[in-house]
């Protein structure tokens, strides 16, 4: 069996038959592997066994085969009853076991942090893709006893795009709420904060005490963010051209509409009657806007009209 490298009892794995015997011989030199055993047994071998280098085996258990490496040749022997499942047995190499399970796929890590990212402990927070930082809870007011350390900052300007502390600036901010770059303090709702400042040391230090809260900063060490486009100003109908001197003048039961900007035919939007004229005068030199027409027609025009020029 298993390509020529094991060998097996008759019919397995169903039960040999009673009565058999079988000559094994020629094998390689290897030591034998018992893959299954079932053979009927007693302390003496003396119904069904198998004979390797003059020593008979039986049992029902893998443990009771043979083992050691086959100077000579295998002999199987069954009596006249009781047959089990048999055996095989490999003597060139072992059948490969399955393959050992793979380890559970872990999670892909997170990709590394580049150069002169920001790192922040506390509750700053990055902005604009990680290019700015800010205070707590900005825009809204940052919290009492506040501390913020961020680190790993790049050495270029830091530009302030908002910047309001407690405070009153120069010396006095150790006493309140200060943001501190290169060991020098900045608060205040005048002064700009450490605009144009390079962190030296790639740090930068906040700190809050237990009084009077403000809208915090927010402070840029990369690319600055876009402006946001202004807004367009709201749309502004274009205005009604002026009447001519004295206004549009009507003869007849039609009306002006729209602040006296359009002309209707009587009654409408309701129909206008039979039998009516109207004559319409002193209009603006404009182009006429048709905002609703119904009138009854012909090929000629004979019924119901609006003359024009």
């Amino acid at each position: 069996s298993r390509s020529g490298s094991c060998v097996t009892s008759p019919n397995y794995p169903s039960s040999y038959d009673n009565s058999q015997t079988c000559d094994i011989s020629n094998m390689p030199r290897n030591p034998l592997v018992v893959l299954d055993w079932a053979v009927e047994g007693s302390s003496t071998c003396g119904y069904d066994w198998l004979e390797v280098n003059g020593k008979k085996y039986c049992g029902t258990s893998p443990s009771d085969g043979p083992v050691g490496v086959v100077t000579g040749s295998m002999y199987w022997q069954s009596d006249s009853s009781g047959p089990e499942r048999g055996w095989e047995i490999c003597f060139d190499i072992h059948p490969p076991n399955s393959p050992p399970a793979l380890p559970p796929a872990s999670p892909p890590k997170s990709p590394p942090l580049q150069p002169d990212s920001a790192l922040i402990s506390g509750p700053c927070l990055l902005t604009y893709g990680g290019q700015c930082v800010t205070s707590g809870n900005y825009p809204n007011k940052y919290d009492d006893n506040e501390e913020c350390t961020i680190t790993n900052l790049p050495r270029n300007p830091l530009d302030v795009l908002y910047f309001q502390t407690q405070g009153f600036g120069g010396s006095s901010c150790a006493s309140y709420d200060y943001v501190e770059v290169n060991n020098v303090k900045y608060c205040g709702t005048s002064e700009p904060g450490p605009q144009g400042v390079i962190p030296s040391d790639g740090t930068m230090y906040w700190k809050t005490n237990s009084y009077t809260t403000y809208k915090g900063w927010e402070i840029c060490f990369g690319p600055r963010p876009p402006l946001s486009p202004p807004a367009l100003p709201p749309y502004l109908p274009p205005p009604v051209p002026p009447l001519s001197p004295g206004g549009v003048q009507i003869d007849g039961p039609c009306a002006l509409s729209r602040s006296g900007s359009c002309v209707t035919s009587p009654n409408y939007p309701s129909s206008y009657d039979n039998s009516q004229t109207c004559d319409i005068s002193n209009m603006p030199r404009n182009p006429l806007v048709v905002l609703d027409w119904a009138v009854e027609g012909s090929s000629t025009c004979g019924y119901d009209w609006l003359e024009v020029n």
